[in-house]
């Protein structure tokens, strides 16, 4: 189940992150640095080759992860924003499974809590990822954030 949502999600992430019109303020090389990690992770069914994040390219995927996170805006359109968010929150949810080998389903494995709950870092702001889905993305009240546009 995770799988196919973060397969549809980090395919959604790319070909956003790849359509951006107009000029980027993101930190330099980290759209082309994303998509080329994408292009080499994912097959064209989608899938993740996650034995390359954890070996050769995990480097890699931390890079562009410290990228994310010291960001310091701003973003033009609604457009780069979107792709922003969206390739941060699916950049720090590879990483959570990077880090975590043993997982196979995150929610019966009960890592539910720990990668959707947890602090991450995005645009220099303390966030989690169900921040960045629903207050950011999907535009539902913050939490605990009051500005959290970039």
């Amino acid at each position: 189940m995770w799988i196919d949502l973060l397969r549809s999600s980090t395919l959604i992430a790319a070909i956003v992150a790849v359509s951006v019109n107009g000029p980027s303020n993101v930190p330099e090389g980290y759209e082309a640095k994303l998509s080329s990690l994408l292009q080499t992770v994912v097959s064209e069914d989608g899938l993740v080759d996650y034995n390359l994040l954890r070996g050769p390219l995990r480097d890699s995927l931390r890079e562009i992860v410290d990228l994310v996170e010291v960001y310091n805006g701003p973003l033009e359109s609604d457009d780069q924003k979107k792709a922003f968010w969206m390739n941060a929150y699916n950049v720090h949810m590879l990483l959570n499974i990077v880090e975590n080998p043993d997982v196979r389903d995150i929610i019966e494995d009960g890592y539910a809590e720990q990668f959707f709950k947890s602090d991450r870092v995005a645009a220099g702001r303390i966030i989690s990822l169900d921040e960045i889905e629903h207050t950011i993305l999907r535009r539902q009240p913050a939490d605990r954030h009051t500005d959290l546009s970039v």
